[in-house]
């Protein structure tokens, strides 16, 4: 029969802890085993630079202290120290033993107390990643970068490290930043890290105008891909791919983010125009099932909400919009068939058709 396990509680299962949150997920530091002792008592190997492994029953997640090839060759409180320190931030670089005794060699506590993110040590740039994990924090806890965390988050951009991370592990990280609930402090970390710069080309900081969008757009419950949206309305066109493609955004994210200008315009015009309206629906695909068009137009209603205009007459020009597009999905094709048209001509004849119903609706909203 196996000895129990030599385990302590570590990372943001303590941090969460500490601030009286319930962990969303546990991980735990083993001392005394390796790698065949693991693999011995059923766990499964899931980790490629470091050693961890899931749990046969609970699928919490297990982990040999880090820096160790054989954690034996170690006495306990030097590889608890050691694994620590290899973490990003002091505020993660905490443990808790089963006792409930805290060990906290870099002052994780006092950071939390403080509401500061500060690197453990400068094995921190080892992974130009966490550069990213810091904006994610902050939005996530409400927390200040540390001026010497920020500096060192600078020089990795600048030294080009964090633009060789690939795409999707941005992307990871960036979702799930934009989301959190601290817009401002995210904003402002994205931008004290230099990670702001780096992604989006925002050397002066997010605009003001990104901030209150990004506002608005969690109140209204935006999902993550809108959200995303919304930060392209400060970003030119001709860099909307570029910034996409270092963002590791999937396409149909990208084609939102192509569709805020183009959107936001029909809800800045002092009146709507069939022309437009129907180049808009077949910008969204609003004639098809995959259609971006209601994901286009609830980031735009937020950012001309933003801008200035008033909340009633933004949910007209969005219901002009939509009831316009829907009278030109009805258009069939039967009538043009009948009269022998097809191909080119066909698809001639039904654009026509298609813009006569929505000039037919959008008179009957305007009384024209």
């Amino acid at each position: 029969m196996n000895a129990p396990l030599h385990k302590l509680l570590v990372g943001g299962a303590v941090r969460d802890l500490q601030l009286g949150l319930v962990p969303a997920d546990r991980d735990w530091l083993v001392l005394g085993e390796t790698d065949a002792s693991m693999r011995a008592r059923g766990f499964k190997r899931v980790g490629k630079q470091f050693q961890s492994y899931l749990h046969p029953t609970t699928g919490e997640e297990y982990a040999l202290p880090r820096g160790f090839s054989d954690a034996e060759e170690q006495a306990g409180h030097d590889e608890v120290h050691a694994d620590l320190a290899a973490r990003d931030l002091t505020i993660n670089a905490m443990a808790l033993t089963d006792d409930q005794m805290l060990i906290d060699p870099f002052g994780g506590q006092n950071d939390l107390a403080d509401k500061v993110l500060r690197h453990v040590s400068p094995r921190f740039a080892d992974d130009p990643l966490r550069v990213m994990r810091v904006v994610r924090f902050a939005g996530q806890l409400g927390f200040s970068v540390a001026p010497e965390t920020a500096a060192l988050c600078q020089q990795i951009c600048r030294d080009g490290r964090f633009d060789e991370v690939p795409g999707e592990r941005i992307e990871r990280d960036w979702t799930r930043a934009v989301q959190r609930p601290y817009i401002p402090h995210m904003l402002s970390a994205l931008h004290s890290t230099g990670a702001g710069a780096s992604l989006f080309d925002w050397a002066d900081g997010p605009p003001a105008s990104v901030e209150q969008a990004l506002r608005r757009a969690q109140l209204a419950e935006l999902p993550s891909e809108q959200l995303t949206a919304v930060c392209f309305s400060a970003v030119a066109d001709q860099d909307i791919g570029a910034i996409s493609k270092r963002l590791g955004l999937n396409d149909r994210t990208t084609r939102l983010a192509k569709l805020v200008h183009p959107t936001l315009t029909l809800f800045r015009k002092r009146e709507l125009e069939s022309g437009d309206v129907l180049h808009f629906a077949e910008l969204v695909d609003g004639f098809r099932q995959s259609s971006v068009m209601i994901p286009a137009l609830n980031v735009c209603a937020v950012l001309a909400e933003t801008l200035g205009a008033g909340v009633s007459a933004i949910r007209e020009r969005r219901l002009a919009i939509e009831d316009a597009i829907v009278a030109a999905a009805a258009c069939d094709t039967a009538a043009l068939r009948g009269q022998g048209l097809s191909g080119v001509q066909l698809g001639r004849g039904l654009r026509q058709l298609r813009k006569q119903a929505v000039a037919a609706s959008l008179a009957t909203r305007t009384g024209k």
